[in-house]
């Protein structure tokens, strides 16, 4: 047989078994995963709220506080033990920064808003007439 008969029946191989039993595993570990990262959602919320409030007087800019909360709570998830990704970090951010909005519209407000030194130049930016070229 050549190289490349060779390369083809290996891709129809794996292509067999992706979509044999590995594949049907896959699937039935699907809902396993997904439970196991709301339940880390569930664990990681509380702490999630205290960082977010906790950072929200801070000067840094609305993705600068993001980015700190998320490194802070991936420390937390870590001294907890915890397994989580920054997508699951990023997104028990984003719920604790809703549960602060709802607890203290203050707080969303000061993470929404940039830093300071930046507050100037937006505020001069968005002062230029409509339809008006940059």
């Amino acid at each position: 047989m050549s190289f490349i008969s060779n390369l083809e029946q290996s891709a129809v191989h794996l292509g067999e078994f992706l979509s044999g039993e590995f594949g049907q595993l896959v699937k039935e570990l699907e809902p396993i995963a997904k439970s196991a990262a709301t339940g880390v959602l569930a664990q990681l919320l509380p702490d999630a709220v205290k960082i977010v409030t906790d950072i929200a007087s801070g000067q840094l800019d609305s993705s600068a506080k993001k980015e700190a909360a998320v490194a802070a709570l991936g420390a937390k998830a870590e001294s907890l033990g915890l397994a989580a990704g920054g997508s699951v970090l990023s997104a028990a951010v984003e719920l604790g920064l809703q549960v602060a909005a709802a607890q203290s519209p203050a707080v969303a407000a000061t993470l929404s808003q940039p830093a300071a030194s930046g507050a100037a130049s937006a505020a001069a930016g968005s002062s230029a007439p409509a339809g008006a070229a940059s």
